[in-house]
């Protein structure tokens, strides 16, 4: 149901024998936005939200309009197609599955029975989408709110999540079948004076994701790794899992590896850019600026995990050896062009 994936710049579905879309997340124009009630659509906005935000929630209200219960939320219609294909899998019929959900991304907007795990006594409107920037546009009592909704929406993803692993037990299929979770960015909650993910706001929340793997014979079940994995890395480690040689064409690694106990070629730091800033980090150190060196971030996570105490004008060498040893070294020695 990420409807981004199928853009027309996108195609993210070539490729695949069969493939499902599920329409109506976010900003798709499933629906005329002036099909969106305009009481619901105040009940899910407040007073700070820019003028971007309320369209997106327009857009979201008249694509939803429709739902009855919690089957008819995105995250347990995506689980609930993956949980039918279990259902039809045939024993001994190798298969690639993907189930891509937007959800636990904004809108947020779980049955109250999940929000009300996190929020009681609130009585305004519901911040279901944050402003990507500083955090001044939300009273702190919307703040709290929001922080329960965005609660909520994990909890309900988790669920559904969880159905459909008790699906692929049903069906037989744990014991011949990996299995790799997956995200692609954290939010800001307030954290660090920000909300959403805005590009300035490269700190651990947004930055750190989940990247896990079961192994059906559950090697190196229970383990944990510092290497610094991402994206790049998730197909070489599914053809580490069947056995299959290395693909010279790939640049990621096979983590497939690291459940066996085995080592793979060290990656001492990690670097990545978005919109105007860079990011680059070590075992040791975070740092992030502008890419013209300007507004920059130096962090400790070693005697400050959660990265609130910025060492950038004590020292500006490392500041510096990060950007050119880190950033401009991964980029081929200039982040022009």
């Amino acid at each position: 149901d990420t409807q981004p994936m199928f853009h027309p710049s996108m195609n993210f579905q070539r490729g695949f024998r069969v493939f499902d879309w599920i329409r109506g997340q976010e900003r798709d124009r499933y629906r005329p936005k002036s099909m969106a009630p305009k009481d619901v659509v105040e009940r899910n906005i407040v007073a700070g939200n820019d003028e971007g935000m309320v369209s997106k929630v327009q857009q979201y209200v008249a694509n939803t309009r429709d739902r009855q219960g919690e089957e008819d939320f995105f995250a347990p219609r995506v689980f609930a197609r993956g949980m039918e294909f279990m259902e039809r899998s045939e024993e001994g019929q190798p298969f690639l599955l993907v189930l891509d959900s937007f959800d636990p991304h904004e809108p947020w907007d779980p049955p109250e029975e999940y929000t009300s795990m996190y929020s009681s006594g609130y009585e305004g409107p519901d911040p279901i989408v944050p402003n990507y920037g500083g955090s001044e546009w939300i009273e702190p009592a919307e703040l709290e709110r929001m922080r329960a909704l965005y609660a909520g929406e994990v909890t309900m993803v988790d669920r559904w999540f969880g159905r459909f692993m008790d699906s692929m037990e049903a069906a037989g299929r744990l014991d011949d079948t990996a299995v790799v979770v997956i995200s692609d960015h954290g939010v800001a909650l307030g954290e660090h004076g920000f909300t959403g993910k805005p590009f300035n706001a490269l700190w651990p929340e947004l930055t750190d994701i989940p990247f896990m793997v079961r192994h059906p014979e559950g090697v190196g079940a229970g383990g944990t790794s510092d290497f610094f994995a991402s994206t790049h890395d998730v197909a070489p480690t599914i053809l580490g899992l069947l056995g299959l040689l290395p693909q010279e064409r790939m640049d990621g690694q096979y983590l497939s590896v690291l459940l066996e106990g085995g080592e793979i070629p060290a990656r001492d730091h990690f670097t990545l850019g978005y919109a105007d800033h860079v990011w680059a980090r070590d075992d040791r150190y975070l740092m992030f600026s502008r890419r013209d060196r300007l507004e920059p971030h130096l962090y400790d996570l070693q005697n400050d995990p959660e990265a609130k105490r910025d060492l950038a004008g004590q020292d500006p060498d490392r500041v510096r050896r990060m950007f050119e040893d880190y950033v401009l070294a991964d980029a081929g020695g200039s982040l022009d062009g």
